[in-house]
């Protein structure tokens, strides 16, 4: 048991030396802060009251997907959590804080409203748990004002199906958004892509995807006509795959 506990801490602590490492080098890092948690989870059985056990969170029909999505993963009772002084969130982001600099509050949806599935039911048996856009949009900011406050880490916010009410909530705030490259150029018609870092808003944290999107190379090979139009902006000649020195420049450009 002494021999798997040591194991277990020993990666956490190369990382908390890392964290050290890249603070004295300016070199920031960003973690990540995920929403939703198993049910199987530690904190689930630790604190099952933080959770509302009998229903699963999801999209709707249509949001995401023609039939919605159930996560399987079981919903938060913010009401509990609130009560709490948002307890829970200052223990993980006190965890977090040994690594990282900023951190993206994952499905930061959630913040405002859950949409909530019976167990067993399929999406379109959940509804909203809020159904009045202004008492949603109150209760976005109430909960993401007291985590902003829990640690001296820049929070910021995965607001990729955000409404304009819920992205002045955030900048209001101070968190930025999280611009993605392969998200916001993945259509057309090309006059309005977002194609460099210029065109995107001051308060966002901008990539070129994540781990829920295909990787920029990709993106590049998988839409050829928005890969030609992204080498004419940039002054580049248009080949089936960038070459390493551009695939920087376009870093240097985010």
């Amino acid at each position: 048991m002494l021999l798997i506990a040591l194991r277990l801490i020993k990666p956490f602590d190369q990382m908390h030396f890392v964290h050290l490492f890249a603070d004295h080098h300016t070199v920031f890092l960003m973690g990540d802060m995920p929403y939703m948690l198993s049910q199987d989870s530690v904190e689930v059985w630790l604190e099952p009251g933080l959770f509302q056990l009998n229903k699963d969170l999801g999209t709707a029909p249509g949001y995401t997907t023609k039939e919605g999505e159930n996560w399987g993963l079981p919903a938060y009772n913010w009401n509990h959590i609130e009560a709490d002084h948002f307890n829970y969130f200052a223990n993980r982001l006190r965890s977090l804080a040994h690594y990282f600099d900023l951190y993206r509050i994952d499905h930061a949806q959630g913040f405002f409203n859950q949409f909530l599935i019976p167990l067993g039911k399929p999406p379109s048996g959940g509804s909203d748990e809020i159904k009045d856009e202004k008492a949603m949009l109150a209760a976005g900011k109430r909960r993401l004002t007291a985590l902003a406050q829990l640690s001296s880490m820049l929070p910021t916010a995965e607001d990729l199906r955000f409404d304009g009410g819920q992205k002045q909530v955030i900048e209001a705030l101070g968190i930025p958004g999280v611009n993605i490259f392969v998200w916001m150029n993945r259509k057309l018609p090309l006059s309005n892509l977002s194609m460099t870092g210029k065109d995107f808003n001051l308060m966002t944290i901008t990539k070129l995807s994540n781990h829920d999107m295909p990787p920029f190379l990709t993106w590049w090979q998988e839409n050829p006509k928005l890969a030609k139009a992204l080498a004419e902006q940039l002054g580049w000649k248009y080949s089936a795959q960038p070459s390493q020195k551009q695939q920087i420049e376009l870093l240097w450009d985010q």
